[in-house]
C-alpha cells in the first residue's frame, strides 16, 4: 500500500514537473567542447527536479519510518537519517553553482595554462 503511494506520487511529481518523453531526438546533455560551467547550465534544471523528487520520496519515507516506529530507537535513529540525508541533497544541489564557478575561478588562475 506504502509502495503504491509513493509511487504514484512519484510518478505524479514527474508529469507535473515537465519531465516528459519526447520521440524526436535531442541534442546531448553534456557536449565536451563546453566548460563545467555551461554543461551545468543544460543539466542544472533536470537535476534539480530529479533531486526534489527523491528528496521529496525520502522525505515521505522518514515519516512513514517516524511513524512507524513506536518508539523503537533504532528506527527513529534510521527515519532522522533519512530525513538528514534528504536535506543534504537538497542543500547541496541549490549549491551545485557556487562550487562549479568557483572551481572554474580556481582553475583559470592555475600557473601555465
Amino acid at each position: 500500500m506504502f509502495r503504491r503511494l509513493v509511487v504514484g506520487i512519484g510518478i505524479m511529481v514527474v508529469l507535473l514537473s515537465g519531465v516528459g518523453i519526447s520521440t524526436a531526438q535531442a541534442a546531448p546533455l553534456i557536449d565536451p567542447t563546453k566548460t563545467i560551467a555551461q554543461n551545468l547550465e543544460t543539466i542544472y534544471p533536470i537535476a534539480v527536479r530529479i533531486i526534489a523528487l527523491l528528496a521529496f520520496l525520502a522525505v515521505i519515507y522518514a515519516g512513514y519510518l517516524y511513524i512507524a516506529s513506536f518508539g523503537v530507537q533504532a528506527r527513529l535513529d534510521e527515519a532522522k537519517a533519512w530525513l538528514g540525508a534528504a536535506i543534504t541533497g537538497v542543500v547541496l544541489i541549490i549549491l551545485l553553482p557556487v562550487i562549479v564557478r568557483t572551481i572554474d575561478m580556481l582553475n583559470e588562475r592555475l600557473p601555465g595554462q
